[in-house]
């Protein structure tokens, strides 16, 4: 047996006669590890002998990281593939002998089998998967390690950039109802879906529009991909229909966002009724001044007065707005008014509302006494004198008053001028005296009282009337302007203008004159007066029975206490009235005696009688013409017809033409057309007895012609004898 100890030097010859167990080859990676060596005698020699000892390898390997890590991810989705590249100065190094670890940013790390390690001339890469649950941007953390007993290390950072996956969508409307001054709360104002429903409810914000102004964070709830948004708020006025909006964000840096609109309806809490009103007593020219007009009460008692309006009605035309005051639910109403005239128990009114869009309102009622503060008397009146059309104007009367800071306009003045006619008068002054003035134009000559009568407006009673005296001298001087010459037709109305007219007076109103119209024919009539600026024309209405030239007078008188006249004569010419015919067809014939109507015709003289008409017939068939006239015309209702009888020797077509003629010299011509037709045969025939072989002849048949002027040679008889050999004419 071999016993180990030092190893002696021996010659080479010597060593070569023993053979190792071992052999020698390159350490693939450090260590520090036991050494053992054994020493065998050749075969068949059996001698042998083991060495021990320890072997320490050292680090070979120096590790680098080969640049930036940078990735692109999506949140919600699993990122998978290479991370980070690393070189190392050992390139026999395995894949194996290394560990990773991942460090992904978002405070998650992998290590192990979790991060795969590759190696390709000896560059080394890392992989791995890793699911990001939110958008950002982490850095990325990639740490390469020699397996112990190596300590080659090395770390590759960068930047893992995760985008958003988020797509938000509002569900639906909202809808709040709420009630002014009572705290609205609900866990489902709005309903949002995200397309990552991995995506934690805690990631959003959300913001509430409430619609009266005011915006805060709602609280967010839900998962799977439905997120809710609840929130309380307490409306402090109502709204009507208001636009109200929740707005869902996803936390930074997501940049998703989504908002649900709606409206919010707030409803009135208000419920105010009117507790007392005032009664106002005040006097013209004073201001009356109250804090308390009204007083009203409201059921929302945390309602600010600033809340409210408030309307005066003071009775007298005027409205102001008033001033609102109060607390826990009790609201007074106070203002001032300077009445300028009187009022008896006029009503007054004070309207509470709230300020829109709130509706609520009530109205306190009372009444106002403005008592009187003038006293009228008369200190003096005009005498005038004037002339018809010539206008007259200036002071016509002068008043005191003792309210002497009334204002003109507060009161009336009547003038009537003594002429039937009244008028509003202009009331100016100062100072308590007051002047009455006015213009006027006196259409006629007159003496009469001039009466001024000053009136305090209603409610006010004052009055006074001062008396004066106004004498209008005459104006006219008619003339007759030209001759008179009409136009007309016996039996129709003439109405139209007959004469004109001067007047030196322009201003003359037409009701001042009368007109008397002589026809000429026996008739007198008043005629109408018409024109204006001294122009006076005179018309008339007349039916002249019939046609002649009449002798025309029309005289114009200006009307008492006038005396004006004047006379205008001409000559009216009255024409026959115009006949109108209408032809009747004729149907006769040949042989036969035709009568009846053959022609139709009207006169537009209503008064024409048939004994004033003669119609003369061309029957078309160069016989003689028919006269037709007098009792002979026959009169139905408001027109005439003319009988005739004829007769026609032969049929055809015949126009004729029939004239009628009035007394007066009118006359009318219409062309009716006759159809004549042929006058019918008849026949009967006779009975034949003849032998075969032998001639018969003998009648066959015999006719009539209802034309009684026919003869034989006005026919042709055609014979068929029944038995094929033809036909025989005769």
């Amino acid at each position: 047996m071999l016993k180990s100890r030092p190893i002696p030097s021996y010659p080479q010859a010597f060593l070569s006669r023993f053979r190792g167990t071992g052999r020698i080859a390159p350490y693939a990676d450090e260590a520090a590890s036991p050494l053992i060596v054994t020493l065998a005698d050749d075969a068949p020699g059996t001698a042998t002998a083991m060495a021990t000892g320890t072997v320490t390898v050292t680090e070979a390997d120096i590790l680098a990281a080969a640049g930036a890590v940078t990735i692109s991810a999506t949140e919600g989705a699993v990122f998978s593939g290479p991370l980070a590249a690393f070189t190392t100065t050992y390139a026999g190094s395995p894949a194996s002998d290394f560990t990773a670890t991942i460090d992904w940013g978002d405070g998650t790390t992998t290590a192990g089998s979790g991060a795969s390690i590759t190696e390709t001339s000896g560059t080394l890469t890392v992989a791995g998967s890793h699911l990001y649950a939110d958008e950002g941007s982490n850095t990325l953390t990639v740490i390469l390690t020699d397996n112990s007993p190596g300590s080659a290390t090395a770390t590759a950072t960068g930047t893992a950039t995760v985008s958003e996956a988020d797509t938000l969508a509002g569900v639906g409307t909202v809808a709040i109802g709420a009630i002014e001054g009572t705290a609205f709360s609900s866990t489902a104002l709005a309903t949002f879906t995200t397309t990552y429903t991995g995506s934690p409810a805690s990631g959003f914000t959300a913001t509430i529009d409430w619609g009266d102004g005011t915006m805060t964070a709602g609280s967010v709830s839900g998962s799977a991909g439905t997120l809710t948004v609840s929130g309380s708020h307490l409306y402090a006025d109502e709204l009507s229909a208001a636009p109200v909006s929740v707005t869902l964000t996803d936390g930074a840096p997501g940049s998703a966002t989504a908002t649900a609109t709606g409206t919010a309806t707030v409803s009135e809490a208000d419920t105010l009724v009117a507790v007392s009103a005032a009664t106002i007593g005040a006097t013209e020219g004073t201001t009356f001044s109250s804090t308390a007009l009204a007083t009203f009460s409201t059921t929302y008692a945390a309602n600010s007065p600033s809340d409210f309006t408030a309307v005066i009605d003071w009775g007298d035309g005027t409205t102001a707005a008033g001033t609102v005051s109060g607390s826990a639910g009790t609201l007074t109403v106070g203002g001032s008014h300077l009445y300028a005239d009187e009022l008896s128990a006029a009503p007054v009114s004070v309207t509470l509302s709230d300020n829109a869009p709130g509706s609520a309102a009530a109205t306190a009622t009372g009444t106002a006494t403005v008592s009187e503060a003038d006293a009228l008397a008369a200190v003096s009146a005009a005498t005038i004198g004037a002339t018809e059309g010539s206008s007259f104007t200036g002071t016509v009367a002068t008043f005191s008053t003792t309210y002497a800071a009334n204002s003109p306009s507060d009161f009336r003045a009547t003038i009537d001028w003594g002429d039937g006619t009244t008028a509003a008068g202009t009331v100016s002054g100062s100072a308590g005296t007051l002047t009455v003035s006015g213009s006027h134009l006196y259409a006629d000559e007159a003496a009469s009282p001039l009466i001024v009568t000053l009136a305090d407006d209603a409610p006010g009673s004052a009055t006074a009337t001062a008396t004066g005296t106004v004498t209008v001298t005459e104006a006219d001087v008619l003339a007759t302007a030209g001759a008179v010459t009409i136009s007309a037709t016996e039996g129709a109305v003439y109405s139209g203008p007959l004469a004109t007219f001067t007047t030196t007076y322009a201003g003359s109103p037409t009701s001042g004159f009368t007109a008397v119209i002589d026809w000429g024919d026996g008739t007198t009539t008043s005629g109408s007066v018409s024109g204006a600026a001294g122009a006076l024309t005179v018309s008339g209405s007349h039916l002249y029975a019939d046609e002649g030239s009449n002798t025309l007078t029309v005289i114009l008188t200006d009307g008492p206490p006038g005396t004006a006249m004047a006379t205008a004569t001409g000559t009216a010419t009255v024409h026959d009235a115009a006949l109108s015919a209408t032809g009747s067809p004729v149907s006769a014939t040949e042989g036969n005696t035709f009568s009846g109507t053959v022609a139709t015709f009207t006169d537009a003289n209503p008064a024409g009688t048939a004994a004033d008409y003669t119609a003369t017939i061309d029957w078309g068939d160069t016989s003689a013409l028919t006269t037709v006239s007098g009792s002979q015309i026959a009169t139905v209702g408001d027109s005439f017809r003319v009988p005739a009888s004829h007769v026609y020797a032969e049929d055809g077509t015949y126009t004729l033409t029939v004239t009628m003629s009035d007394v007066g010299g009118a006359t009318a011509t219409v062309n009716p057309v006759a159809t004549v037709g042929d006058a019918k045969l008849s026949a009967t025939a006779s009975a034949v007895s003849a032998t075969e072989g032998s001639t018969f002849s003998g009648a066959v048949a015999t006719f009539s012609d209802a034309d009684p002027a026919g003869t034989a040679t006005d026919y042709t008889a055609t014979i068929d004898w029944g038995d094929t050999r033809g036909r025989r004419h005769l």
